[in-house]
């Protein structure tokens, strides 16, 4: 509803959807990763999310459209050794394991992949 006021108010809304992060997973406190999904299935998504914003935001308004950017556009450019070093070296994995989240996964699971133990510092990186 920010994003409306804000529109409501003559600035230009923009909604960041989470293409990139979507292609990867996304552990947000369950136990299980989530099922991972074709960027095909992923653009379909993107668009329902689209639709579902177009009921509160105006995206061909003259003066101030709506904009929705998909982090895919810049997180897919990145390669993995840009990532690691630039990135990575600034995130610690006993930080990681110390969170509840992950221990519970750990817990049940017994092991962690890579793309989850990325996404559990997504909210912090992308």
């Amino acid at each position: 509803m920010g994003l409306v006021r804000l529109q409501q108010f003559g600035h230009t809304p923009i909604a960041v959807a989470g293409g990139g992060t979507g292609l990867i997973g996304d552990p947000s406190g369950k136990t299980a990763e989530r099922k991972m999904l074709t960027k095909e299935e992923v653009n379909f998504n993107l668009e329902g999310i689209q639709a579902q914003l177009a009921r509160f935001l105006d995206f061909k308004a003259k003066s101030n459209p709506a904009v929705m950017v998909n982090n895919a556009d810049w997180l897919t450019t990145v390669s993995l050794t840009d990532f690691l070093r630039d990135v990575g070296k600034h995130f610690s994995v006993n930080t990681m394991i110390a969170k509840e989240t992950v221990k519970r996964r750990w817990k049940l699971k017994g092991f962690l992949t890579l793309s989850s133990a990325i996404c559990f510092y997504s909210p912090t990186i992308f």
